[in-house]
């Protein structure tokens, strides 16, 4: 029914029976409902064409309400019939409405349950990452303080070993220059050991007399007195900047083999210094010699672009 009232009397007289049946079961604001067609479109819809092809829209709502009333019951004004129409309506959508709301907001709550878990795991996550950085760190700075002190324990260990060669070196030098060095003629090839040299009788010939041997072995001692004193002197002359380096040495070899390992350790750490300071001072001189050339390349382009 589109809003078309009935024209034929018995069409009238059947709906009125069919009415009457329903009216003993179903109270007339539910009888509205029980004709499963909507009484109004939704506004809600968001599609235009479907809101405006429904068969029931807005506009016809007051031809459809007429309709019925005239049907079923001519002394009840369409405005009542209006009335229950809404209320029937809003009785019979309101709850699914509202349970769409519901599901809705327990939705929400559970979006922002599992926000509220997610922000939780990811603060634990990010404590234990701040731990495991504090550990990784602490055990970057053990093994740095380890290498530092086996580096300063190899260079005190090698200083030792310096210190002991140059030691060995002294008692080997006044061994050497103590060593009878004499020709001797007497062997008929003109060389013999050291073994030999010290007095042995050789097995071709005859020994020399010991005066002999001690004169020769003093002048040799002298003759080497002098080349050693000429070399010191050429280096002398052609180093004069390492005299404190010679002085530090003699009296380095004046100490004991075995010095206290804090002093070592220090004065290592000033040659340290001093070795990157003279490093340093290179570079910077490098640098400047660079700016400078840099400057005069400048220098000499601009002058030919103005002679141009």
């Amino acid at each position: 029914m589109r809003g078309a009232t009935p024209t034929s009397r018995s069409a009238q007289h059947d709906k009125k029976e069919y009415i009457q049946i329903l009216t003993d079961v179903l109270a007339p604001s539910q009888l509205l409902l029980g004709t499963c067609s909507p009484w109004h479109t939704p506004q809600s819809i968001d599609d235009v064409y479907v809101r405006e092809e429904l068969p029931n829209e807005p506009c016809n709502f007051y031809h459809v309400a007429k309709a019925v009333a005239n049907v079923f019951h001519e002394n009840v004004e369409t405005d009542t019939i209006s009335m229950l129409t809404l209320l029937n309506s809003i009785s019979a959508f309101f709850p699914m409405s509202m349970e769409i709301k519901q599901k809705n907001v327990e939705k929400v709550n559970h979006e922002l349950k599992g926000d509220k878990e997610l922000q939780a795991i990811l603060l634990q996550a990010a404590r234990e990452r701040e731990l495991l950085e504090k550990e990784q760190q602490m055990q970057q700075e053990k093994e740095e303080a380890l290498l530092q002190m086996e580096n300063e324990q190899q260079k005190l260990k090698n200083r030792k070993e310096k210190k002991n060669v140059k030691a060995n070196n002294r008692s080997n030098f006044t061994h050497f220059r103590n060593k009878n060095f004499a020709p001797k003629g007497s062997h008929p090839n003109g060389s013999g050991s050291d073994s030999e040299s010290d007095g042995e009788e050789e097995p071709h010939g005859t020994p020399k007399p010991e005066e002999h041997d001690k004169e020769e072995s003093e002048d040799d001692t002298h003759q080497h007195e002098n080349t050693m004193a000429k070399k010191k002197g050429k280096k002398n002359k052609k180093k004069p900047q390492n005299n404190n380096n010679t002085q530090t040495q003699q009296e380095d070899e004046k100490e004991d083999v075995f010095v206290d390992p804090i002093e070592l350790a220090k004065r290592l750490q000033k040659e340290d210094e001093e070795e990157q300071t003279m490093m340093e001072k290179k570079q910077q001189k490098r640098k400047n010699k660079k700016n400078k050339k840099a400057q005069q390349k400048n220098k000499s382009m601009e002058e030919s672009s103005d002679s141009d």
